[in-house]
């Protein structure tokens, strides 16, 4: 999944809410996660070329 457009889906899916307005607001270490997941997408997106 990762380095493929897959996980941009799956870590928007995370942050939209589907639950029609009642999925509770994440806690700020969950936040931090989620953030963290998104720079580590980004940077695998941008250096994922020259592993291959």
């Amino acid at each position: 999944m990762w380095g493929t457009q897959e996980i941009d889906v799956f870590i928007g899916r995370l942050l939209m809410d589907s639950r029609d307005g009642t999925r509770l607001v994440f806690k700020i270490l969950t936040s931090k996660a989620v953030l963290f997941l998104i720079a580590v997408a980004l940077t695998v997106k941008l250096l994922w070329p020259y592993f291959k």
